[in-house]
């Protein structure tokens, strides 16, 4: 199945928002979200990224903060990870591939459209 479209916001640089958790104080799951860095220097007259992880980590991640729609529920099932869908049949999966493995596809909950 092909899914053309996807559902994680973007930041102010076009940059893709991804959310996830850590640990809070008193054990409570706290959501936090990032978007990567470039994995590849940048050839030209320009500097390199300096977002770029040693080799085998996976671009470096910046914390930004989290759109509201990125903290409702059913993104909790796709932690790290991309939202898409195939508009024509409607059905959701979560696209991940953390740090350079291989990416895994499996089926999650749409989340609802955001409201701004």
């Amino acid at each position: 199945m092909i899914y053309p479209a996807i559902l994680n916001p973007t930041d102010a640089q076009g940059r893709t928002i991804f959310v996830a958790a850590h640990q809070g104080a008193g054990g409570s799951i706290v959501p936090f979200c990032y978007v990567e860095g470039s994995l590849f220097p940048q050839i030209g007259p320009f500097p390199a990224p300096s977002m770029a992880g040693p080799p085998g980590s996976g671009p470096q991640k910046s914390e930004v903060p989290c759109p509201q729609a990125l903290l409702h529920p059913r993104w909790q099932a796709c932690q790290e990870g991309r939202i898409v869908t195939n508009a024509a049949t409607c059905p959701c999966a979560c696209f991940s591939q953390p740090n350079g493995m291989p990416p895994t596809v499996f089926p999650t909950p749409c989340p609802p459209p955001p409201s701004y």
